[in-house]
């Protein structure tokens, strides 16, 4: 029997002897000798890495040092312009302002409406005649200390009809003056990229109607100013200092165009209504040179009434409707009244799309090519127009709007049962 006593013990380090068999195995084989042909090879290819890596760095720091000078080169040329538009703003002559503001836009009227066609309310009949007196008289007027040529300044509600307004009133001159002519100027379309350029723009137009008037003294030019309030803002504090550069320039430009006695100015905005007063609105001096300001507001039951009787009465009887040819027609009087509301805001607008949705439910793909528009396809247009501008429902468009809102509360309430039913 082998007796195990403490003296015939040996020790041992298990953990150094781990760590021995973990080295001995991880040890390989060094080699003593690599070879010059060998070592030759890994420091050409060495070589060759930097080389790359250096030529790489060079073509970036080169593109680089090319883009910045690009960049530097443009913003000094832009500067440089802006400098030289700046010094020049204000003061420039007809050689030098662009040639896009040396041709006057010329509008033809011949197709538009007379005051007489545009089935005016009692109380613009009465506006328009003090107008045309005013005009016819003005030589007399002048005569007792009053200016000629003075500005027209129209204001209102968008749809009112502002431009049906200008155009007639040129026809109206040309009866009185053969071969009057009609200027427009639309006057975003001259805003300029650099300081000074919308100044010179908009001077170069006024210049350049001022000698066409002098060069044709029995005609009559009128000039017709859209979106005024772009141009003539009381307000220029949230504005740059070109803005005001500009009306200081152009409220001189404007005294000499409305001191032109065969010039007629007339300025439009929609900015203005009623409730809002010019003198908020526009500068004091510019609004000056416009004594006669004229509100066009929007189109009452009967106006809107005569314009759609008097548009039908201008297609073939075979196209239209009788109904809608007759201003007694009771349920024709009911439609126009409910589409002017006060709180619809109903313009003239309104009434173009109305008229081009008729024209399209009468030819829909039921209907025979050329079938006659009919008071009840007035009666759809009106009902979709009314539905997409969210106009209370009328007599006639209630029950169609009325069905929809029951089949959608109807789905929604089978939804809520499914959804409630839904673990039963």
């Amino acid at each position: 029997m082998l007796t195990i006593t403490p003296t015939n013990i040996t020790p041992t380090n298990f953990k150094a002897e781990q760590n021995m068999f973990v080295q001995k195995k991880d040890m390989q084989p060094i080699p003593m000798d690599y070879g010059m042909d060998t070592l030759d090879l890994q420091t050409l290819t060495q070589e060759k890495e930097l080389q790359k890596k250096e030529k790489q760095q060079n073509r970036m720091n080169k593109l680089l040092a090319y883009s910045s000078v690009g960049i530097a080169v443009g913003l000094v040329g832009q500067l440089l312009l802006s400098l030289y538009a700046t010094f020049r703003g204000g003061h420039a002559t007809l050689d030098k302002i662009s040639k896009s503001a040396q041709n006057l836009n010329f509008k033809d009227v011949t197709n538009e409406k007379t005051f007489e066609e545009l089935f005016l309310s009692d109380e613009m009949k009465k506006v328009v005649e003090d107008l045309k007196t005013t005009i016819e008289r003005a030589e007399w007027i002048k005569k007792k200390g009053g200016e000629g040529g003075s500005g027209i300044m129209l204001y209102g509600e968008p749809g009112g009809g502002k431009n049906a307004y200008v155009y007639a009133l040129t026809k109206y001159l040309q009866k009185l003056f053969p071969d009057s002519k009609l200027v427009m100027m639309d006057v975003l379309k001259f805003k300029g990229m650099f300081n000074g350029q919308t100044e010179n723009n908009i001077i170069g137009f006024v210049e350049n109607v001022i000698k066409e008037a002098k060069e044709n003294p029995n005609k009559k030019f009128v000039v017709f100013l859209d979106e005024f309030d772009s141009i003539a803002r009381k307000d220029t504090s949230s504005n740059s200092s070109m803005t005001e550069s500009f009306q200081n320039a152009f409220k001189t430009k404007l005294l000499d165009l409305t001191s032109v006695e065969n010039i007629q100015v007339i300025a439009a905005t929609n900015k203005a209504a009623k409730d809002k007063p010019l003198n908020m609105l526009l500068d004091d001096a510019i609004l000056n040179r416009f004594p006669t300001k004229i509100y066009v507001p929007l189109p009452t039951k009967e106006q809107m009434l005569n314009a759609i009787v008097g548009h039908y009465k201008t297609l073939s009887k075979e196209l239209v409707d009788a109904k809608l040819l007759d201003t007694n027609n009771s349920e024709l009087n009911k439609i126009c009244e409910y589409i002017t509301k006060e709180n619809h805001h109903a313009s003239f607008r309104d009434y173009n799309y109305i008229l081009e949705k008729a024209r399209i439910i009468s030819e829909a793909k039921d209907r025979k090519p050329g079938s006659p528009i009919t008071l009840e396809d007035f009666k759809k247009a009106v009902e979709q127009h009314a539905y997409n501008e969210n106009w209370e429902s009328s007599p006639n468009t209630k029950t169609k709007i009325t069905t929809k809102i029951t089949k959608n509360l109807s789905l929604l309430q089978k939804i809520k049962n499914w959804w409630a039913n839904r673990n039963k």
